[in-house]
């Protein structure tokens, strides 16, 4: 306990004005001489199609890049229940396009309705040329024939949706192709591998964990009575040695997280967010931690709508009226 309040106080009293006015400090930056780097992402890629690993495409220690092929799942199967739907789509397109059916249905009903008239036209003039239980049959025919028409339209419909039907199977067993390849869901460090080419491994299982390094993370602690969520989108500047030769290197980053608590010895944990673009930035690192609380910044980095926190005037720093019993 002493030891956590010792640091604590420690990093409390960095936080040094810059800026004498009236006999008051402007606190516009705020330093932490032992900030430890830690990470933000740690993730066990899991496997979504569950099935034997195929081949496992990357080492522990290799850097991937978001999207790129980590672990490949069998898919010789699907590949074939995929191929045998595509030809199955194939023949229902072509059934739903073949109107031979409907076009002789149209066309017989034409010549019934011609010799049906016909047969009516003889009977009215030459009452006895033809029976009415051959009309009653000549008209059946011509109802035949509009039902034979209906039915060909009713089977090309159907058609029509069996190549729907065809065609959604495709894309599902395409889906469930692609994800039987699994793929790095962030830029980072593949640190553990989980499953070997040749085991078994059930849908949500963990195939590899990736350590994201592009970005890193930050924790510290600031006076709670003096720093508010206004802290929150400040820039950062990280200041650290790092090998070979111990050559000093900056990162860029911002304040991320301002908690809304204030601990029993009124500090505030607070969370910055560093720019690792060159991946040269590793976990446990320690360096000089520096905050420019008065920088100028966009509601966009404050967040939540809040409002963004203005340089003061420099006119009224030096003619002493900032009143920061507020702030």
């Amino acid at each position: 306990m002493i030891h956590y309040l010792t640091r604590r106080v420690a990093v409390i009293l960095a936080v040094l004005p810059i800026v004498m006015v009236a006999g008051r400090s402007v606190a516009e930056t705020i330093t932490i001489e032992d900030a430890v780097v830690g990470i933000i992402d740690q993730v066990d890629v899991p496997v979504r199609e569950a099935g034997a690993i195929g081949e496992v495409l990357v080492k522990e220690g290799d850097l991937v890049q978001k999207g790129a092929p980590i672990v490949q799942v069998d898919d010789e199967l699907l590949v074939l229940r995929r191929n045998a739907a595509v030809a199955e789509a194939r023949v229902a397109e072509m059934e739903s396009r073949n109107d031979i059916d409907l076009r002789f249905a149209r066309k017989s009903r034409a010549v019934s309705e011609a010799e049906y008239n016909r047969s009516r036209a003889a009977l009215e003039d030459y009452p006895k040329s033809i029976s009415r239980t051959e009309l009653d049959e000549s008209r059946l025919v011509v109802e035949r024939s509009k039902l034979s028409a209906e039915q060909a339209q009713r089977d090309m419909d159907a058609n029509r949706l069996r190549l729907i039907s065809a065609c959604q199977q495709v894309k599902i067993l395409e889906k469930q192709i692609e994800k039987s390849r699994i793929k790095a869901p962030m830029a980072g460090l593949i640190s553990i591998i989980h499953k070997k080419a040749g085991e078994w491994a059930s849908e949500g299982e963990a195939a590899v964990q990736m350590i994201r390094l592009d970005k890193l993370r930050i924790n510290a602690f600031v006076d709670g009575t003096r720093f508010d969520q206004s802290l929150r989108g400040a820039p950062v500047k990280f200041t650290v040695k790092l090998p070979p030769g111990d050559r000093t290197e900056t990162f860029n980053g911002r304040v991320s997280y301002v908690d809304p608590d204030i601990s029993a010895i009124k500090d505030v944990r607070i969370r910055i967010d560093i720019d690792n673009p060159d991946l040269t930035l590793r976990k446990g690192v320690v360096g000089k931690l520096e905050i420019d609380v008065d920088a100028e910044r966009s509601l966009e980095d404050v967040g939540n709508g809040l409002e963004a926190r203005q340089p003061h005037p420099p006119y009224l720093q030096a003619m002493g009226k900032l009143d920061l019993s507020s702030e």
